[in-house]
């Protein structure tokens, strides 16, 4: 644009000076916005205009609002910068050489939100000092006029941080700030002159948020185990835990707002530490600490650390950062069980007995180090494959979960035993497990012995008091009870005799008791009888034991009699009928006796009706204990002899007892003739041994001794005695006697015979005794 400035009035001073707008330059921004994020929190916008050489009306910087989602807006910042170039044409209209004083000033304007303004200017200075004067031609050149460069910079920055302010600039929309650009010239000289521009215009307009962004980080630790992976620490479940939380804020916003929880709902972490200044913010780079505890559980656990925090914007709702981290543990429940067996649990003293011990892990963890020991039982030896326990199915050494270990152990048993097997491991932190027992109980059976014994041994049929003497021994290894003792022919003892039931009987201990019985047999019967002892232990284990002891009869002899009577006493010698009674009795203790035959001494069989047709009696005949046959026959009776004073017949009975052993006995009937019966019965003695020899020699004294009997039923009258001395002995005068009659020879020592006048003799044997010495002559 050309401007033509006439000469200021002749009252002004020499000094010319021209004012007026320049070339005022349009600007418009293109809308292609150049967005920077860069590592400081900071977005900056971009806008330019292109060079232009028109005037028009002001242009518009239009940019997005800061998103509050992004961060906390902190800063504001709206620069302006651009250029003004080109030529300054001049020409010195003056009739005389001229100074020209030329000031180009421009102003970039723009509108903030807040009702601000932010401008951008500059200015430059020219001096042309004695342009010559005019020469005719209004060209800008010559002598009188020229071209000179022009170049003005521009630049502005406006800064807010104020959050009223910040607050227009966020949001989900845009912001468009009107932008112009003005200009203006002042020229002073000391004439007319004409100045042209030639000018361009290039400017950018640059909007930068500055920004917070809050973030935050948690870690979690179980028992000071960063644990994220499985299975974490291992922990005994019921042991006490200690969670940890480590809260950061990772962000470029403090955080007056956190909260921290955890998955677990009975877990409450509590704050402890971290808040350096006291101001109950997070501050960027600030570590917060909590904690919270609690008892581990069985298996395999995991709890997830949470933290919520939260800023104030300067727009819209506060900004909330999370985040989370995961722990773990394993509440490790190690628990070992056993089970013991034995080969026999009911064995006899002295046997030998294998245990066998399963161990398995009922835990829920894997356990090494297994011990097994026994109480009553060493070695328990494992089974082994390969070195390893049979059990052991992977062969690693440690007793797993589905794992079943086998031990054996092998002793003699001598008595009940009851034995405990106790099983220790170590779980993997080390620690023994609590040891698991379990226990056996081997029941050595109980062993009585019996011994049965009966006083006498024998007794004479038919019955007898026998004296059973029992002893139990108790040969077990511990008391037992003796509980009942039975004959299998008396019965119960219990009560009988001394014997009294049940007896406690200590180890080796003797029970002894005896009974009487009565036993009944036939001779050479033996009667065996059977007791039975039973007792039984604590556990109830029955033993028994026998033993048999035997008594006999020995045969009591069997006895009969026979009796004989007649029913005549006196009968004449030429003879008569004479009636017998025989009996026949049945004498024995036991036996039954059977009569098999009945012979009279002079009659021959008495059951033979041909020989004696008047004999009632028979054979043969059965006489229990006690019992009696009794029989008549008739015979005639004569004497013998002319000098039978008695008729004698015996009558003798035969039979068999109920043993088989034969019998026999007899008796006689005397039936009497009615006449005297004298029988003399002479005997001597050594009265007198003269030489002391003890055998008859001479000299030697003998005294004779004679009894006369009258052995018939009636007297004998006249009796006389004579006796005539042997050859050789002389008769010791005054040494005749007589217990009856008178003396006719005897009375001297010459005398030859003795002769002595009894007298009457009664019957019935009636007796008289004569006595006499004689010494020997020779």
């Amino acid at each position: 644009m050309n401007v033509l400035f006439n000469q200021l009035s002749a009252r002004a001073p020499r000094i010319l000076r021209i004012t007026g707008l320049a070339f005022i330059v349009a600007l418009v921004f293109t809308g292609a916005l150049r967005h920077t994020v860069n590592a400081q929190s900071t977005i900056t916008y971009t806008d330019t205009a292109p060079s232009l050489i028109f005037q028009g009306p002001a242009a518009n910087l239009t940019f997005p609002q800061f998103d509050p989602s992004v961060g906390v807006l902190t800063g504001v910042e709206v620069s302006l910068s651009g250029d003004v170039s080109g030529t300054l044409g001049y020409e010195n209209v003056n009739g005389a050489v001229n100074t020209f004083n030329i000031e180009y000033e421009v102003d970039l304007t723009v509108d903030l939100p807040n009702a601000a303004t932010a401008t951008a200017n500059g200015m430059v200075a020219e001096m042309l000092p004695n342009v010559p004067a005019f020469d005719g031609a209004l060209d800008y050149g010559g002598a009188s006029g020229g071209q000179r460069p022009v170049s003005v910079p521009l630049a502005n920055t406006v800064q807010f941080t104020d959050t009223p302010t910040l607050a227009l600039f966020a949001g989900a929309g845009a912001i468009s700030l009107p932008v112009a650009a003005t200009s203006a010239f002042t020229v002073t000289g000391q004439g007319p002159a004409v100045a042209q521009f030639n000018t361009s215009a290039a400017a950018a307009g640059t909007v930068r948020y500055t920004y917070v962004v809050p973030n935050i980080q948690i870690k979690k630790y179980t028992n000071g185990v960063d644990a994220d992976t499985l299975t974490g620490p291992l922990i005994h479940a019921g042991d006490p835990i200690t969670w940890s939380y480590v809260v950061r804020n990772i962000g470029t916003a403090p955080l007056p707002t956190v909260d921290v929880s955890d998955s677990d709902a009975s877990v409450n972490p509590a704050y402890v530490s971290g808040d350096a200044n006291a101001n109950t913010i997070l501050d960027v780079g600030e570590e917060w600490h909590y904690t919270a505890s609690g008892v581990a559980a069985a298996g395999q656990y995991s709890n997830t650390g949470a933290v919520t925090a939260s800023t104030p914007n300067v727009s819209g709702p506060d900004l909330v950062v999370t985040d989370a981290d995961l722990s773990h543990y394993f509440g490790i429940d190690p628990h070992i069980a056993v089970q013991k067996t034995a080969s026999a649990t009911q064995i006899a003293a002295g046997d030998v007995v294998t245990y066998s011990y399963d161990v398995s892990n009922i835990g829920n963890i894997y356990l090494f180090d297994v011990a097994v020991a026994d109480d009553q039982c060493a070695p328990v030896t494992p089974r082994v494959s390969g070195g390893f326990n049979v059990g052991d199915l992977n062969q690693d050494g440690n007793l797993d979960l589905t794992e079943i270990w086998h031990y054996t152990c092998t002793t003699q048993i001598n008595q009940d035993t009851t034995n405990v097997v106790t099983v220790n491991a170590l779980d993997p932190t080390e620690v023994p497990v609590p040891p698991a027992q379990d226990s056996a109980f081997v029941d050595v059976l109980p062993v009585i012995a019996l011994t049965k014994s009966a006083a006498p041994a024998a007794l004479p049929e038919p019955s007898g008091l026998f004296t059973f003497t029992v002893q139990v021994q108790n040969q077990s290894s511990e008391p037992v009870t003796l509980a009942s003792l039975v004959d299998d022919v008396h019965g119960d003892l219990n009560g009988q005799g001394t014997c009294t039931l049940p007896q406690l009987m200590a180890i080796a201990g003797l029970y002894e008791c005896a009974f009487s019985a009565t036993v009944m047999g036939n001779a050479g019967d033996v009667e065996v009888d059977t007791i039975t002892a039973t007792a039984h232990d604590n556990e109830n284990n029955v033993a028994t034991a026998q033993d048999s002891a035997q008594v006999s009869f020995t045969d009591l002899p069997s006895e009969i009699a026979v009796i004989k009577s007649a029913d005549q006493t006196l009968i004449p010698k030429t003879g008569a009928d004479v009636a017998y009674t025989v009996t026949v009795a049945n004498l024995s203790a036991a036996d039954v006796v059977t009569i098999t035959s009945l012979i009279d001494s002079a009659f021959g069989d008495l059951t033979d009706r041909a020989n004696l047709p008047n004999s009632n009696c028979t054979v043969p005949q059965v006489l229990n204990v006690g019992g009696r046959y009794t029989c008549l026959f008739t015979a005639f009776v004569t004497a013998t002899t002319p000098i039978s004073e008695t008729h004698v017949n015996v009558v003798t009975a035969t039979g068999v007892d109920d043993d088989g052993n034969p019998l026999s006995n007899a008796d006689d009937a005397t039936v009497p003739f009615d006449e005297p019966l004298l029988v003399a019965l002479k005997t001597d003695v050594l009265q007198n041994d003269a030489d002391g020899s003890g055998n008859l020699s001479v000299g030697d004294t003998l005294r004779y001794t004679i009894r006369v009997t009258n052995r018939g039923p009636v007297e004998a009258v006249d009796v006389v005695l004579e006796d005539t001395l042997m050859p050789g002995v002389t008769l010791l005068a005054g040494s005749l006697t007589t217990s009856q009659g008178v003396i006719v020879a005897g009375s001297s020592s010459g005398d030859a015979v003795v002769t002595i006048n009894l007298g009457v003799l009664p019957g019935n044997n009636s007796e008289a005794v004569v006595q006499f010495d004689v010494v020997i002559a020779n």
